[in-house]
């Protein structure tokens, strides 16, 4: 009995204190995820459907939440898994919870959103427990079990309180929640240094997140032209918005690595670390909405210009994704490391400030036109980020052992 209890039931453990191999993602973290996209798809169709300016800041909006649900499982998942029945059945209430955010994410501004705070808040009482487990199993991981859970457990009771709330004092409510969910981590300081994340998991699990979100581009394109007969215009621009998805996943993917996770691991810089961290938040939602914009511009007519909203959508989600993917290259390790972080953002800037012209001199123009300009963009990123061959090469001769 006692060791079916332990295979069942294991107390959190802390993952990474030595951390001197390859950890990958579990089974279970790879089925959370795709819960988490498919709320993300969810925010896509809102953008698909209101195109607005006031549409689209509030669909912003509700994205941060939905993104800090996914980060807040992912780096307790990363410090303590066990992957034990418990951490499972945590991990299903929260995702539970995240299906109901997105099933109510429509209606979260007008009549939803007291189903879409309760959502959110029952989802960081889970979290929470989990940390009270850390903090009462993992001893080394008690300062920062007992901050994270503390932070969490302030948000998660305003975001409960704002359900008794009416509008707009509840959105008032939601920034105060999201304020101190997200200034947790931040005010944090040396607690990650104490206990730190896996340089090859969590850079692993960023990486299958954002390539699960890339992929609702192609998605976008695939659902625009399954059509009995697309019209050349339609085809010609689903191919531009591939071209583009594949720029992104070249600059991102060509240098995601640990080293903002090792530095906070070997020196305790936790500047570069958190850089790294929130500078994701503008790439998923500019891959969000790079989506959204590729399949309103591939449905757009052949013989009509893109609609000026839609034509932002695009064009602003791709500078979006650019200036993310600048801000998480940079702080590269070592004098040399830091001047090629700082080429790259440089180049990263001006493809954003290229998306952004083209947004402001196609006026009038048709969609293939729009996304053929910032496929083109795409395409220079890559030419001013060559791959490292021989990196790849020994990745290779790795896998091949």
């Amino acid at each position: 009995m006692t060791g079916r209890r332990s295979r069942w039931l294991r107390p959190p453990a802390l993952r990474n204190a030595e951390d001197t191999g390859e950890r990958h993602a579990t089974w279970m973290e790879l089925f959370y995820d795709l819960v988490f996209v498919a709320a993300v798809s969810q925010i896509g169709r809102m953008l698909h459907h209101h195109t607005g300016a006031a549409s689209v800041l509030a669909t912003a909006a509700l994205f941060v939440p939905i993104w800090w649900s996914w980060i807040g499982t992912t780096f307790y998942s990363d410090r303590f898994d066990t992957d034990d029945l418990s951490d499972r059945l945590l991990v299903l209430a929260q995702m539970v919870a995240a299906v109901t955010m997105a099933i109510h994410v429509h209606g979260a501004l007008d009549g939803g959103g007291r189903a879409f705070a309760l959502a959110y808040a029952s989802g960081r009482c889970f979290l929470v427990v989990q940390y009270f487990l850390a903090m009462r199993h993992v001893p080394d991981a008690r300062g920062l079990a007992r901050r994270f859970a503390g932070g969490f457990a302030l948000a998660a009771g305003i975001w409960a309180a704002s359900a008794l709330v009416e509008p707009p004092l509840r959105f008032w409510l939601w920034g105060l929640a999201l304020m101190v969910d997200i200034g947790t981590p931040i005010t944090s300081g040396r607690l990650h240094a104490d206990v730190p994340t896996s340089r090859t998991h969590l850079p692993e699990r960023f990486g299958l997140f954002m390539l699960i979100v890339l992929g609702e581009s192609i998605v976008g394109v695939v659902s625009a032209l399954a059509t009995d007969a697309p019209s050349a215009t339609a085809v010609r621009t689903g191919v531009m918005g591939m071209l583009m998805a594949f720029g992104l996943w070249w600059i991102y993917f060509e240098n995601l690595d640990g080293a903002a996770v090792h530095a906070v691991r070997e020196e305790g810089r936790t500047g570069r670390y958190h850089l790294w961290l929130y500078a994701h938040l503008p790439l998923a939602a500019g891959l969000t909405a790079t989506a959204a914009g590729i399949r309103l511009a591939v449905t757009t007519r052949s013989t009509a210009a893109v609609d000026p909203a839609d034509r932002w959508i695009l064009c602003g989600g791709y500078a979006l994704c650019l200036l993310g993917i600048g801000l998480v290259n940079l702080g590269e390790p070592g004098a040399e490391g830091q001047r090629r972080s700082r080429r790259k953002l440089m180049w990263r800037l001006a493809g954003a400030g290229g998306a952004l012209a083209v947004g402001a001199l196609t006026t009038g123009e048709r969609p293939g036109i729009v996304a053929g300009a910032l496929a083109v963009i795409g395409i220079a990123q890559i030419i001013t980020d060559p791959p490292n061959w021989r990196h790849h090469e020994q990745a290779l001769e790795i896998g091949g052992e």
